[in-house]
């Protein structure tokens, strides 16, 4: 038997074309993962000016408002699904909104957990528990924490069954409906 003298770097480069040699394509290691979601940029500005009082006042405030929403859905086994998604909404101030100096910009916002659940799906049902969003007339984009059961089975025909509780109160939500249930 013979023994050859090897390098430590050359052993860790060798090593290296082993794994990437074995390492799994991008597509098909992706190829069950659906990505969804939106991205939103809004200005808004408000300016006040009241010439009824005795000092007139006037105010101006303004913000640059960046949204987004992103939605990893994961095959899990046969039936199982999962589902997480990322939330990321910050406002930058300008104008009187400001402070001192013109600058107001948010370096501390992070992405937080939009939705986070498991699902099991059988023929046209669909079965969901977890941090979802509730999807109906009245709710528009509002999250809780629950269950939901939907069946399509019948064609033309959605019924649902749910229950939730923990409605997201942070702001994201409003609206008549939401203020009643808070």
């Amino acid at each position: 038997m013979k023994l050859t003298k090897i390098s430590l770097a050359a052993l860790v480069a060798l090593g290296a074309f082993s794994s990437v040699a074995s390492a799994t394509p991008l597509e098909e290691a992706i190829k069950n993962v659906d990505l969804s979601g939106m991205a939103r940029y809004r200005y808004t500005h408000v300016h006040d000016y009241d010439k009824n009082q005795k000092n007139v006042k006037k105010s101006n405030e303004a913000g640059h408002n960046f949204k987004m929403i992103t939605n990893f859905k994961a095959a899990i086994d046969d039936n199982f699904f999962g589902v997480v998604g990322l939330r990321y909404n910050a406002t930058d101030g300008s104008g009187d909104n400001a402070g001192a100096g013109t600058d107001k910009t948010n370096t501390t916002g992070t992405f937080g957990v939009h939705q986070f659940y498991l699902g099991y799906k059988i023929g046209g049902t669909t079965i969901t528990a977890g941090k979802q969003t509730i999807d109906s007339y009245f709710t528009d984009d509002a999250i809780g924490t629950g269950v939901r059961v939907v069946n399509e089975d019948i064609e033309g025909l959605t019924l649902t069954a749910l229950a939730f509780d923990a409605l997201e109160g942070n702001g994201e939500s409003d609206g008549k409906l939401y203020d009643a249930a808070v």
